[in-house]
């Protein structure tokens, strides 16, 4: 499992926090995709980065217009990102690309 915390809004602008919104997703990997869901925003453990901008409820997100595009990130996440993928994936980590020296 993987937890994710996504922010959509402003972050070109600096003073925009106002602008932004957060959720928090936790995905699983079934037999043949990966299943995600939106927890309450206190599950994540970003939850006091300011910059994030505003955090939504799970009720909120599902209600939300940006609903699809959360999931949209998250997918290209879960996909493109080679350490988040190989994880859920049961493989030992891929931190190509990353500076980290594990």
């Amino acid at each position: 499992m993987v937890g994710l915390t996504v922010s959509i809004g402003k972050w070109w602008d600096d003073m925009a926090l106002s602008e932004r919104r957060w959720i928090c997703l936790t995905v699983k990997p079934s037999e043949t995709n990966f299943d995600m869901r939106i927890e309450e925003p206190e599950v994540s453990r970003h939850k006091d980065f300011k910059a994030l901008g505003i955090a939504l409820s799970r009720d909120e997100a599902l209600s939300s217009e940006l609903k699809d595009d959360f999931f949209a990130v998250a997918d290209y996440i879960v996909v493109e990102d080679p350490a988040v993928n190989s994880h859920l994936l049961g493989k030992e980590v891929n931190i190509r690309g990353r500076v980290c020296k594990h």
